[in-house]
């Protein structure tokens, strides 16, 4: 009975049905939507990890005596 009343809805004009096609159709569309968005956060968290790695590379980089004394000698 629930599935009927989701698949159902009444207006003004009257009352309509809603096919099972269209009810997957809609489900399938806020799940994509979901996905995109998940997606989108992903690609940023990655993004953001990317520049937190790149700075300690940095900061390792200007501990490294021996990177110091190369770069001296070649100065």
């Amino acid at each position: 009975m629930a599935k009927e009343e989701v698949l159902v809805w009444e207006d003004k004009t009257g009352k309509y049905k809603l096919g099972y096609s269209q009810y997957l159709q809609q489900k399938i569309l806020k799940i994509n939507t979901m996905l995109l968005i998940a997606v989108i956060i992903l690609i940023i968290m990655i993004g953001i990890g990317f520049l937190y790695a790149h700075a300690l590379i940095q900061r390792v980089d200007q501990l490294d005596l021996v990177s110091k004394m190369i770069a001296s000698m070649h100065q």
